[in-house]
């Protein structure tokens, strides 16, 4: 029989099941015993619907990959997840599983320690998302001497040459567009502070402070940058900070290289100063969307977060699965520039 003559409809009544099971084991998603997933399979096999993609899924059965997410606990980090997610669901179905290590900022040890473990369990290839440490490159080459590709997402490290690729933003890019974003906002001169968070630990913050203040100057010598502030992404230090900065100068314009930024915003707030001082800030967060809309925020630079994670898990099972190398050893997302008027609809 041809896959065009039997329906998910009639796969479900040979089933005795809802077609909506028959849904997800098709696409792999949770919520179906091993019993009645063994069944759908075999009756979708023994119908000849989809025959190649439900013959592979049949033969992974016994035969599962594992792939490791390896992540910091930052702000992007459920969003890079959701990301990966969405590519998981796709292509769950060809035999890959994913574990998921989250580890705080302090525990780099731990994540190190973390990578070497997996490299002697039966682990196929690692997304890792890690904060910067002389050491992660050589722990890359080891994966990369074990047969075991690693993709770098958001978080960029220097002397990587043996990961499969990197896939996030130029965040020296971003932060010259921020800078450019606040030459135009400051008609050309004015006073703006920057305030960063885990300067020292993330490359990606180190990039977009150097890139904004080194093109400022450039474009904008009238601007003066009053001071640079480090700090965290948790927004209460960030709030704590920014009330600190806001009472001892007169500022403009805040560039926040790092997410947490609500906590300047209420720092703002509560000084009374939102019709004074505004913010150049990044990410698509529910809190920035807010400010944005309050008219709190003048311009935010997403990185499409929810993309790198699904671009990450792609070309990596694209690799493990046809061998096929991504396009690049860099995959750089694009500036995405949201003001109030071009804002996402929530």
């Amino acid at each position: 029989m041809s896959s065009n003559k039997i329906t998910l409809k009639k796969i479900a009544e040979i089933a005795g099941v809802h077609r909506s099971t028959v849904d997800k084991v098709i696409h792999n998603r949770p919520g179906v015993s091993d019993a009645v997933r063994e069944k759908i399979l075999r009756i979708l096999k023994e119908k000849d619907y989809q025959p190649n993609f439900i013959g592979r899924a049949l033969r992974n059965q016994e035969n599962r990959k594992t792939i490791a997410v390896v992540s910091s606990r930052v702000n992007s980090e459920p969003y890079l997840h959701q990301g990966i997610q969405q590519a998981v669901q796709e292509v769950g179905v060809f035999g890959y599983d994913v574990e998921y290590y989250i580890f705080d900022i302090e525990q780099i040890d731990q994540q190190i320690e973390m990578l070497y473990t997996l490299a002697h369990q039966k682990i196929n290839g690692i997304i890792l998302q890690a904060l910067y440490d002389a050491r992660i490159p050589g722990v890359v080459s080891d994966l990369a001497e074990c047969g075991i590709p690693v993709v770098l997402l958001n978080f960029d490290h220097p002397g990587c040459t043996d990961a499969l690729c990197y896939i996030g933003q130029d965040s020296r890019k971003a932060g010259r567009t921020a800078a450019h974003l606040a030459k135009a906002f400051l008609h050309g001169s004015g006073r703006i502070a920057v305030i960063n968070g885990y300067y020292e630990k993330i490359l990606n913050i180190y990039d977009r402070c150097s890139g904004f203040t080194a093109y400022l100057a450039e474009i904008a010598p009238a601007v003066e940058i009053a001071e640079i502030v480090d700090s965290s992404e948790n927004a209460h230090d960030l709030y704590h900070a920014a009330v600190d900065l806001l009472r001892r100068q007169q500022i403009d314009c805040i560039y926040a290289t790092s997410s947490g930024t609500e906590g300047i915003g209420k720092a703002i707030g509560e000084l009374g100063l939102q019709d004074r001082t505004h913010i150049i800030c990044h990410d698509l967060y529910p809190e920035i969307l807010r400010m944005l809309r309050e008219g709190m925020v003048w311009a935010t630079l997403s990185q499409d977060l929810e993309k790198q994670g699904y671009l990450a898990f792609q070309y990596l099972v694209y690799y493990l699965l046809k061998g096929i190398d991504p396009p690049s050893k860099k995959i750089l997302i694009e500036v995405d520039i949201r003001l109030k008027e071009n804002m996402p609809e929530t």
